[in-house]
């Protein structure tokens, strides 16, 4: 008996990460989504009968090394659908917050860009805590919940994939 181990997978001149879904998990994966590392970016792919993402490189080297980081991601992500979401503890969620702010504080340490950004920020902060990101929009809990996730979605899903933790 013989195992095929998954590898790059060449599309074109460009690699490529490509594995069908595990059989037990075809129905619960189908339509999610998973922000995988590549490179130094995270690329969100959308899960069907296969994941499939570019690796964004011509050179069979760094796709190898580029696949091998996605492809354990995603072998993390198969575990934790088999296993189901377990709460997180509020040191872990504190800690994950202090990630998040971590970013922003990377991002912007060397140029902090003027104060009337600053203000549009917290204000743009303060209508999607409320749910008024639309001004037009009734604000209910839903919307409050789809104004939080319009707003912050991104990069709370970026900040738990950097941690393997799966949303």
């Amino acid at each position: 008996m013989s195992l095929t181990m998954s590898s790059p997978f060449l599309i074109g001149n460009v690699y490529y990460l490509r594995t069908r879904v595990p059989s037990d998990l075809v129905q619960r994966a189908h339509g999610r989504s998973i922000s995988l590392p590549v490179g130094d970016d995270l690329k969100r792919v959308l899960i069907k009968g296969f994941v499939k993402v570019s690796l964004g490189t011509r050179e069979p080297a760094e796709a190898k090394r580029r696949f091998s980081a996605a492809h354990a991601a995603l072998q993390e992500f198969w575990v934790t659908l088999r296993e189901g979401s377990k709460p997180l503890t509020f040191k872990q969620m504190l800690a994950l917050a202090g990630e998040a702010r971590g970013i922003s504080v990377e991002i912007f340490d060397e140029e902090p860009v003027s104060q009337s950004l600053w203000e549009k920020v917290v204000e743009s902060n303060t209508a999607a805590l409320n749910g008024r990101l639309n001004t037009l929009a009734i604000p209910t809990l839903e919307q409050q919940a789809n104004d939080l996730e319009k707003k912050f979605g991104r990069v709370a899903d970026a900040v738990l994939s950097r941690k393997g933790v799966n949303n």
